[in-house]
Parts: C-alpha cells; sequence; structure tokens
C-alpha cells in the first residue's frame, strides 16, 4: 500500500513524506495523531507545506478528511488502496471511463483513521 504512494509520480516529496508519517502512526496503533504543526516539525516542513501535503493527497484520493470545526482537529483516514484498477488512483473531479466522476464510485470503507 504505502509503495503504491510512494511510487506515484504525480504526488510532491513533502505529499509522500505527510502520506508516511500518517501511515507509520497508523501501523503504530496511534490513532490520535499530533496536529499538522507537530507533524511539521517532526518533518522539517512547514504547517502550511503540510496542510498541502494532505489537500494534494486528499485530492489524489489517498486520504479521506473529516473537517470536526470549532478549533478541533481534523480526522483523517487512510483509504485502502485494492479499489485501484491501475497505478494511477482516480482523482477528484475527473470524470471516468463511463462518464461519473470518482466520487460516484462506491469506495470500500475506510482502513483507519488518524487525528490530527
Amino acid at each position: 500500500m504505502l509503495d503504491t504512494v510512494l511510487r506515484d509520480r504525480s504526488l510532491t516529496a513533502s505529499a509522500k513524506l505527510v502520506y508516511k508519517h500518517l501511515f507509520a502512526a497508523l501501523l503504530q496503533g496511534k490513532w490520535q495523531c499530533p496536529g499538522q504543526q507537530s507533524i511539521a516539525s517532526d518533518l522539517g516542513m512547514s504547517r502550511r507545506t503540510v496542510a498541502h501535503a494532505t489537500k494534494e493527497l486528499h485530492d489524489r484520493c489517498y486520504i479521506e478528511v473529516w473537517h470536526r470545526g470549532l478549533g478541533k482537529t481534523n480526522v483523517y483516514f487512510i483509504n485502502p488502496l485494492p479499489f485501484i484498477a491501475t497505478s494511477q488512483p482516480p482523482v477528484r473531479g475527473e470524470a471516468d471511463a463511463r462518464g461519473q466522476g470518482p466520487n460516484a464510485v462506491v469506495m470500500p470503507p475506510p482502513y483507519g483513521h488518524i487525528t490530527e
């Protein structure tokens, strides 16, 4: 699963690092992941870069984001990758061969979640 993301040439290096950080936290059983600032500190990047990376991962359908609002942290869900037929996952907003967008495709439930 991690290899698919790391080999995706459409992702920036920052997005790959953030995904690896989230994935590692999930594997360690850490359902409560630090906030974007802590992730940025751990990875040696700015909070804004982490925010852009999570958006990029969401746009490529690698993660789902639940915005809890009211000053609370977001919850990130790592999507399972078996639904990807090719090495390139769907991109939100693009139509598939049937003329339906990837959001119209019934995707499997999230693999696991991590709280930002």
